[in-house]
């Protein structure tokens, strides 16, 4: 063995600051990575000195400690896969004895072992999230004594999790582990992993993070009881999204003086007890999300720990069966994220415009809160960047100073305004990606006679009394405007429209009236276009395959002539022309070969209907 070391010092010469065993080990991930068509950091090779080079780190003693190798596979977006995208052998890592941290994050490699670790005796950091592991044994040899860290969310993992499983067995988490001193962080989220939560995980002393959220954990009680030795270091406590049922009880996390977050959100027969038994818990919250759970109505009508909690700037109490008013223990002064959508509380919203807040969103959708929205909206909320107080009984007028705040996202919909909205709304909220006012009773001019958009995305002003013609110069970078139901008149120009981003245009049910223009062919970015349920008359234009609309609704107008290529045809899943005055015959139907639904009922077609008609192979609905 020791030719064999000289003849690798002569090949590769002993540098400052590098061991030739671990610049050789280097050259070998490198060649690695080439083979799987990976990035490779491109100062690899370039130098004797492996300490210099990217995403490499050294040592006092010149060994390597940290290896940041994340991110360096990028499949090419036509031939990314479900699966594994290449092979990863660990043996390569073997000569650095001295690591400490190894990242090996979202590079979509697959791992059938852990040979070669076993010898990273002082290996602190091991994240290996994005990738695949596989095999149901793959974790029992990972018995590394120094490991504080282990990060394997997102591997794709399947098998029981539980203290006679493989996993706790490879991660060697037991009473005389020798992780059990050691490990502080257990990234589990994201994969397949089935079976009851081990107690033994709640045992370890120093853990101060513990996520198994996004999995397929089931039991009818977490492994917690008052009789448990939890560690008094845990500080984020996260099992949402699996299927755990039985009781969980926050009295037993009492001696947890450092938890800052605990999630238990979309566990649907999970029982939540928040009364702590009369005493004032020693932690001091930051984030908690009950969504979705069997949750106790005394979180709302109390007693319970929630108003000690004067530090909680995260309170999820969505999707629940919560009765009553917005509670008074609810401090909006420290909040910054507030969501009690979709339950059945009711009263008045006054307790949360009283005050100024820190909050930055606001969801309380699909209750049936009562009140106005404050007039000095942008004082009490000057932080607010989403709002979402749909289906609520909301009345009033929108607060023109809605439009002081660097907002991105409202939804109003489905409740009592009225009155005309701002122009500012359209035309001033740089910021503002989204806003929905559909199905109140605002009115006046459509878009507050604004042409000049500078939303960003959608526009929801359906079934309301906005009333008037669009504009025949609207610009912006709108993708969506939603404006049916409403009382829209005159003829809709689009000549000289300036919207290149727009997707979907639905202006149904209104009172338009004329031809439809050949400037529509403009419109190229159009995937959906509603114009039913108007006065529009005359031939649709020929746009020559200019358009490729996935969905088109003409029906209910007086449109006549013959039908022609208006649209690209073989994009079209949805075509519905009823109730209008086209003639001619059917050949033109055997190119829509994507068509899922072909409603021509009430027309002047005829002729004969074709036999390439049963050559459309996809399954639709025809009338």
């Amino acid at each position: 063995m020791l030719w064999v070391l000289l003849v690798l010092q002569f090949m590769f010469p002993m540098a400052p600051g590098c061991v030739v065993e671990e610049r050789i080990a280097l050259m070998r991930i490198r060649s690695s990575l080439v083979e799987a068509n990976s990035d490779v950091p491109p100062s690899w090779g370039r130098s004797d000195d492996c300490c210099s080079w990217e995403r490499v780190r050294c040592n006092n003693n010149t060994r390597v400690s940290d290896l940041n190798l994340d991110v360096l596979y990028i499949p090419l977006s036509n031939s990314a896969t479900s699966g594994c995208s290449w092979n990863m052998n660990f043996t390569m890592f073997s000569s650095f004895h001295e690591l400490q941290l190894l990242d090996f994050s979202l590079n979509s490699a697959c791992f059938q072992s852990f040979e070669g670790l076993q010898e990273l005796t002082k290996l602190r950091y091991l994240n290996l999230s994005g990738n695949y592991l596989i095999g149901d044994n793959i974790l029992e040899s990972l018995d590394l004594p120094s490991l504080e860290v282990i990060n394997i969310e997102l591997c794709r993992m399947s098998g029981a999790l539980q203290s006679s499983g493989n996993l706790l067995q490879g991660l060697q988490i037991t009473s005389s582990s020798n992780l059990q001193s050691s490990l502080r962080e257990l990234h589990l989220q994201s994969n397949q992993l089935n079976g009851i939560i081990p107690a033994s995980l709640f045992e370890l002393p120093r853990l101060e993070y513990l996520d198994l959220s996004e999995n397929l954990l089931q039991g009818h009680t977490i492994p917690i009881s008052s009789s448990s030795n939890l560690s008094p270091s845990l500080k984020i406590l996260d099992l949402s999204a699996n299927n755990l049922k039985g009781l969980f009880d926050f009295f037993w996390l009492r001696n947890c003086t450092m938890l800052q977050r605990v999630d238990l959100s979309g566990n649907t027969d999970l029982t939540i007890d928040v009364k702590f038994h009369g005493r004032v818990p020693p932690f001091q919250l930051r984030e908690l999300a009950l969504s979705g759970c069997k949750l106790d109505n005394s979180i709302i009508a109390g007693p319970n720990f929630l108003g000690t909690q004067s530090h909680l700037q995260t309170l999820d109490l969505s999707n629940n069966n919560l009765t009553g008013s917005i509670p008074s223990w609810i401090n909006t002064r420290t909040l910054v994220y507030l969501n009690l959508a979709n339950n059945s509380l009711a009263g008045s919203l006054n307790l949360m415009w009283q005050y100024q807040s820190n909050l930055e969103m606001i969801d309380i959708a699909m209750n049936r809160l009562v009140g106005q929205l404050p007039t000095n909206i942008s004082l009490v909320f000057p932080n607010l960047t989403a709002l979402n107080a749909s289906y609520n009984i909301i009345f009033g007028h929108l607060p023109l100073s809605l439009c002081n705040i660097s907002i991105l996202f409202v939804d109003l919909s489905n409740n009592k305004l009225t009155g005309e909205v701002s122009n500012c709304l359209f035309t001033d909220c740089s910021s503002l990606n989204v806003l929905k006012l559909s199905n109140n009773n605002l009115g006046g001019s459509i878009l507050g006679g604004a042409s000049n958009l500078s939303i960003g995305t959608a526009i929801y002003l359906d079934s309301n009394n906005f009333k008037g013609a669009l504009p025949n110069n609207l610009t912006g970078n709108i993708q969506l405007m939603d404006l049916h139901d409403n009382k829209l008149s005159g003829k809709l120009d689009v000549s000289f429209w300036n919207l290149p981003s727009l997707q979907v245009l639905n202006v149904a049910n209104n009172i338009l009236t004329g031809g439809i223009s050949p400037t529509f062919c403009n419109l190229t970015g159009l995937q959906f276009l509603d114009m039913s349920d108007n006065n529009f008359e005359g031939p649709l234009p020929n746009c020559d395959s200019k358009l490729t609309l996935r969905f088109l609704n003409m029906s209910s107008n007086t449109l006549s002539g013959f039908l022609n290529a208006f649209c690209n045809s073989t994009k079209v899943n949805v075509l519905d022309l009823r109730y209008n005055q086209f003639m001619g015959g059917l050949d033109w139907i055997h190119h829509l070969s994507d068509i899922r639904i072909l409603l021509l009922g009430w027309n002047k077609f005829g002729g004969h209907i074709s036999p390439s008609f049963c050559q459309l192979k996809k399954r639709f609905l025809w009338n």
